[in-house]
């Protein structure tokens, strides 16, 4: 620890990946020693953790809460925990981290605990070179596909992509509607993109034809709140509180 410390500077953003890991070490309590003394580190210099858990949860979770008064805050890196576990690491300062393990086919409590997980908490990756999304799984993983775990995450959320070529406001809304009127989640409409959180429909907006669609929505369905966010239309296949 102390020669990891004596690399620290200004330029140094998070402490990480520090954890458990009992898969390939089972020295136990050597690695919760180290994993309490790299917590503390942080502490030190004000900075967040980045947590490895494999085969570890349990007792990963238990050095957490113990040293939830000294942790800024953190990632769960590639959150492999129960979906009754999420609001533990959640009250304990904790982001969660989904990959590629979201696609597989055996990965259904995944995705169970990516949905009992609050959407501004959420953090997607890939954990290259390892855990390559479905239909590449096998295969040596790469940052490019993490669209992969993005259309994953589209998928659980009941997600509905919906292209207009049209240029006329009136069809456009027609097709808004129908996409939240079958309870739809998330609408993906080419050249805007709309979000729905809990009761309310938020849509990015990206030319005036989208503008004036929202207009018609408005007065169609009252109860359909729209919003123009130019601003987050560099995110707009992500959701409305995802951490960048």
């Amino acid at each position: 620890v102390g020669e990891i410390e004596k690399l620290i500077n200004d330029r140094v953003v998070c402490i990480g990946e520090i954890g458990l890991d009992y898969y390939w070490n089972d020295n136990k309590e050597v690695q919760k020693r180290y994993f309490k003394e790299f917590i503390d580190l942080a502490y030190k210099y004000s900075l967040p953790i980045c947590i490895h858990c494999r085969e570890a949860i349990n007792d990963t979770l238990e050095i957490i809460k113990e040293k939830q008064s000294v942790i800024i805050k953190g990632i769960m890196h590639c959150y492999a925990g129960s979906k009754e576990m999420v609001k533990d690491f959640i009250d304990n300062k904790m982001y969660l981290s989904f990959g590629g393990v979201l696609t597989f086919k055996n990965g259904k409590k995944m995705v169970e605990s990516f949905l009992a997980t609050p959407k501004d908490r959420i953090l997607i990756e890939t954990d290259c070179p390892y855990l390559t999304p479905e239909p590449y799984r096998g295969q040596l993983n790469s940052p490019k596909y993490v669209n992969l775990v993005v259309d994953k995450i589209h998928t659980a959320y009941n997600y509905v992509r919906i292209d207009i070529i049209s240029k006329y406001p009136d069809e456009i809304a027609s097709a808004l509607l129908e996409g939240i009127q079958r309870g739809c989640t998330i609408l993906d409409v080419k050249g805007g993109y709309t979000h729905e959180l809990k009761s309310d429909v938020f849509m990015i907006i990206s030319s005036y034809e989208l503008q004036k669609a929202a207009e018609i929505v408005r007065l169609t369905d009252p109860g359909a709140f729209m919003t123009v966010s130019p601003i987050k239309r560099i995110f707009g296949k992500f959701f409305k509180h995802t951490i960048i």
